[in-house]
């Protein structure tokens, strides 16, 4: 039998086939040209079946090699009973620690996270047939380092509705929150800004105003935001936009003083550095 899969998994001739037919059918004791015209038939399909498995293995094996993260699928209890990808490269833990339960995935994640995001998606999560989430958070890596996931994970269950599995992935998403923090860390300094700051777009449109901005003509952000600077630019003009912004781009910036109208409609003097 053994010999009889290698030689069917192989690339063989339909000259082979026939010659392992005709061994069979001695070794069987006789069997009509009919019959061995069905056997041909049915080895010819266990052959192609072999081979559509090894594509699939081989689809599946370059599928492992480029995912960037976990795959798996566990208990209700948090005990995986399939942990594949870069499992010690997010966590610092192997396949094996997770799969004997030491440590168990819910013990790694931050004390915080567990309370205040995990436990409580993790009710719907036991209760809820077909139910899936997506969430961020903190897991503490075995070398005490912390690492922000996403996780996808949805619950498989029972005949009866129960759910019995969850499976899912997840990502390490540490420099994703790092570079979220950094902005708004940005957004807030530009917000909290001493002098007033403004962004217009090519056309004129206002799309961003600083809280100083807004104390020195006098509107909010939300009025400001439906004005163009020809509203409250003394002296600029849609004629004059073309000549000034070529001007812009071939210095690159720009300082100068001139008037800003406020909502009161006074002239308030401003100097004004414009860069693009």
């Amino acid at each position: 039998i053994g010999v009889l899969i290698d030689f069917l998994a192989g690339s063989h001739t339909h000259t082979g086939i026939e010659h392992l037919m005709a061994f069979f059918c001695l070794v069987m004791g006789g069997v009509d040209f009919i019959g061995m015209f069905y056997m041909k038939d049915y080895f010819l399909t266990i052959q192609e079946m072999l081979r559509t498995c090894q594509e699939s293995e081989e689809r599946y094996s370059s599928f492992v090699r480029n995912f960037h993260g976990i795959a798996y699928k566990g208990t209700m209890n948090y005990i995986p009973l399939f942990f594949h990808g870069e499992v010690e490269e997010i966590t610092g833990y192997t396949v094996e620690d997770f799969l004997v339960g030491h440590p168990r995935w819910d013990e790694i994640v931050h004390p915080e996270d567990l309370k205040n995001i995990v436990k409580k998606l993790s009710e719907p999560l036991h209760t809820q047939p077909g139910y899936s989430s997506a969430r961020d958070y903190r897991i503490i890596r075995k070398d005490g380092a912390i690492r922000w996931v996403h996780e996808f994970v949805t619950n498989i269950c029972d005949r009866n509705g129960k759910p019995e599995y969850v499976q899912g992935a997840i990502y390490d998403i540490t420099e994703q929150k790092q570079v979220e923090e950094r902005l708004l860390i940005t957004q807030f300094s530009v917000d909290h800004a001493a002098v007033g700051i403004l962004w217009a777009d090519a056309e004129g449109n206002i799309v961003y105003v600083n809280n100083a901005f807004c104390r020195l003509t006098g509107y909010t952000q939300d009025e400001l935001v439906r004005k163009t600077l020809f509203d409250i630019v003394t002296g600029f003009t849609r004629e004059h936009r073309k000549a000034f912004w070529d001007e812009i781009r071939s210095k690159g910036s720009k300082t100068y003083e001139g008037f800003q109208r406020t909502k009161e409609g006074k002239e308030v003097a401003v100097e004004r550095s414009i860069n693009i």
